[in-house]
């Protein structure tokens, strides 16, 4: 039995769309501590999420959450949705955001319209170099004239002109997109993700003690979110590489506990676009099973082409659709007609091609690293410790992603380094903190 993680009513589903008819239905439903249930989306449509459930969330409550909070945090990563050529809104591509560039010779900054495919001024404008005695314009070319006479007062005689209708950067200018997050909505987002995971990972709602008020059924204005820095030398490689690794960006989520004793700590490790890092503590004493799971999934639009089934092939194919929330028995499977059998697998294939496997995109990132480490003269043992120990073993040739992020080494968990940091040496850790983050922002810039 599903249950709604904010209402806690049971989750029914329906096939009728007669919108009428589904909110008489729904009426009668609630009368017995049931509602409809919709599929919802624990990483944003908006943000180029794929992943979603229709097991965690009844369909008044996620109106409800989408109106309180997915409407002003998905707002918040607009520019990224539209300057990648992702799958959501690629027509949105065109329409480019607003943002400021800032020219480093000139000392000064104009506002432009930043698209995936070319940057113009908001609005006619001039920038005047006195050293070189140059006259900067950025605008219609067909508008110079008379811009000119408008601002003539401005703009001394015999300088050069060079005029542009699009703006062209050097390696020196930096260009930045209109990006606000206000705290407490920000965070109440990466709230609900992380809410939205542990409920399709199988954690009760009553389990979620840090995040949920189970008696005004709402997320709490203010949860426990601790951004992620980079504490060792290997995570600090890993960071440095990954903008110009494959699949860059990424979202990715891993959700665990901590400890070893009856009660432990239950955390989500949030990270969106391969840049925005945080930890958010779901609850402080959460009792059960150690608990690990994680997911990943690619930005960068794919193309999907629907194949023909190989009967080669059957046991995989019902792997697949297994994995992916269909529940079918092997005969159950073969019971179906290849028509049907065919849709649905590519219906699975079509909804999964962003997803790749973190573990071998760790791999594939740290090869380097340790390649380099190995033939180097001078052994670093502070990172052949840190290589060692998220492998396992030497002979380890997959590394164990139930230590990635989750413990900085033996017994030391990286979510409670970080907080004792923000705690004990609060004014240096965000110090370091906003250059690391500023760092990782103009990655993902420099990317786009």
């Amino acid at each position: 039995m599903s249950i709604c993680y904010l209402c806690g009513y049971e989750l029914v589903k329906t096939e009728e769309t007669d919108e009428d008819v589904r909110e008489k239905l729904n009426e009668k439903l609630k009368s017995e501590q049931k509602t409809l249930t919709h599929e919802e989306h624990i990483l944003h449509n908006a943000l180029c999420g794929q992943l979603s459930s229709e097991d965690i969330l009844c369909e008044d409550c996620g109106s409800d959450l989408n109106d309180k909070i997915d409407k002003k945090f998905t707002k918040d990563f607009e520019f990224i949705k539209n300057l990648l050529n992702t799958r959501v809104d690629r027509a949105a591509n065109r329409k480019g955001v607003n943002a400021k560039v800032y020219f480093k010779k000139l000392n000064a900054s104009i506002d432009v319209i930043w698209s995936s495919k070319e940057i113009r001024p908001f609005r006619p404008i001039h920038l005047i170099d006195k050293n070189e005695e140059v006259l900067y314009y950025w605008g219609p070319l067909a508008a110079f004239d008379s811009y000119i006479n408008r601002h003539s007062k401005e703009i001394p005689d015999n300088y050069l002109v060079k005029k542009q209708e699009k703006v062209n950067l050097t390696e020196d200018d930096q260009i930045f997109p209109h990006f606000n997050i206000e705290n407490e909505n920000f965070k109440q987002g990466l709230a609900k993700i992380a809410i939205g995971f542990a409920s399709k990972s199988g954690i009760a709602r009553e389990k979620l003690t840090n995040v949920l008020n189970l008696d005004k059924k709402e997320i709490i204005s203010n949860p426990i979110v601790i951004p992620f820095y980079p504490l060792n030398k290997l995570d600090m490689e890993i960071e440095l590489r990954k903008n110009k690794w494959r699949d860059y960006p990424h979202h990715f989520l891993s959700l665990f506990t901590i400890g070893n004793g009856e009660v432990k700590k239950l955390c989500c490790y949030v990270e969106l676009f391969s840049t925005f890092q945080f930890y958010v503590i779901l609850s402080n004493s959460y009792v059960g099973e150690s608990i690990y799971n994680c997911y990943s999934q690619s930005i960068l639009y794919k193309e999907h082409v629907d194949i023909e089934l190989n009967y080669k092939e059957g046991s995989y194919y019902h792997s697949l659709l297994k994995y992916n929330g269909y529940n079918l028995t092997w005969e159950d499977f073969n019971k179906k007609d290849y028509k049907e059998k065919t849709r649905i697998v590519n219906n699975v294939r079509e909804k999964t091609r962003y997803n790749f496997e973190y573990d071998e995109y760790l791999n594939d990132i740290l090869t380097p690293i340790t390649n380099s480490h190995l033939s180097s003269r001078s052994t670093d043992p502070s990172l052949a410790s840190q290589i060692l120990y998220l492998y396992g073993s030497r002979d380890s040739e997959q590394v164990d992603l139930r230590k990635y992020r989750v413990f900085l080494e033996e017994n030391r968990y990286y979510v409670n380094e970080l907080n004792e940091k923000l705690i004990i040496d609060n004014e240096k850790f965000h110090s370091e903190l906003k250059v690391y983050n500023h760092k990782k922002f103009f990655d993902l810039l420099s990317f786009i």
